[in-house]
C-alpha cells in the first residue's frame, strides 16, 4: 500500500508513515537532554569529541552509547486515527547503556572519555534518579 498510494479500507499508508514520524518520541527531557539519533560513524566522532570538550569545561556530563540497530515499541489503537505513539530506544540497551557510561563516569571523576562501541546509534542520558550519587 505504501508503495502504490492506494489507501484501503480508510487506511492510507502515506499519512501513516508521515504520522509514525511525527509522534515518535526519540528524545526525553527529564533531567537533562536523552536523545536516540541515527547518524554515521564520522559524525558521531565529532558529537563524542564536543561532548568530551563541554565535559572538561564543566558545560555537561555526559553518557553514550553506539549500536547498529533501534528498538521502536508501538502503540496503535487504530491505524486509521492519528493518535498512535511510537518509543524508540537502541536495541542494545540504549538509554540504559549510556546512563551505566555516565555512572562509571561519575565514579571515575574528570578523565578522558571511553571508546565507544563500533557505528550506529548514539543514546545520550544520564542516569535514573535510583542510581544518581550512589557510589556502588
Amino acid at each position: 500500500l505504501d508503495r502504490t498510494g492506494i489507501a484501503l479500507g480508510g487506511f492510507d499508508a502515506h499519512r501513516y508513515r508521515r504520522q509514525v514520524v511525527a509522534n515518535s518520541d526519540y528524545r526525553k527531557f527529564e533531567d537533562g537532554l536523552k536523545l536516540t539519533l541515527d547518524i554515521d560513524p564520522a559524525l558521531g566522532r565529532r558529537l563524542e569529541q564536543r561532548l568530551e570538550r563541554a565535559c572538561i569545561e564543566g558545560v555537561c556530563e555526559y553518557g553514550l552509547h553506539r549500536q547498529e540497530r533501534a528498538l521502536i515499541t508501538c502503540f496503535v489503537p487504530s491505524a486509521l486515527d492519528a493518535d498512535h505513539l511510537h518509543f524508540i530506544d537502541g536495541a542494545g540497551g540504549g538509554y540504559t547503556q549510556a546512563a551505566a557510561m555516565l555512572k562509571r563516569r561519575r565514579l571515575a571523576g574528570p578523565q578522558p572519555a571511553e571508546p565507544a562501541a563500533a557505528s550506529g546509534r548514539i543514546d545520550a542520558r544520564p542516569p535514573p534518579a535510583d542510581l544518581r550519587d550512589r557510589a556502588d
